[in-house]
């Protein structure tokens, strides 16, 4: 199976539903932290592979590397709590 997770109107979700599946864990006031999954789909669809056990995933919508975490949140003011 593969295990993937879904960006859908700006939160992380994990498809899978398997003991063994993705695990999404948000950094506060930073990106979402993702284990163990094989691929990230943005809102458009796309699929991303992953090459690491754990990936850095956007949560300010501002990353020049999207999907992935670039750091920009630090830059930036706080646009929404978590």
């Amino acid at each position: 199976m593969t295990r993937t997770v879904r960006l859908r109107d700006g939160e992380l979700r994990a498809d899978a539903t398997t003991v063994d599946g993705p695990d999404v864990r948000p950094c506060p006031g930073g990106p979402w932290l993702v284990r163990g999954a094989d691929a990230v789909v943005d809102d458009d669809g796309r699929s991303h592979p992953t090459s690491r056990t754990v990936v850095a995933v956007c949560a300010c919508d501002k990353s020049q590397r999207a999907p992935w975490c670039d750091g920009t949140h630090k830059l930036i003011p706080a646009t929404r709590p978590r």
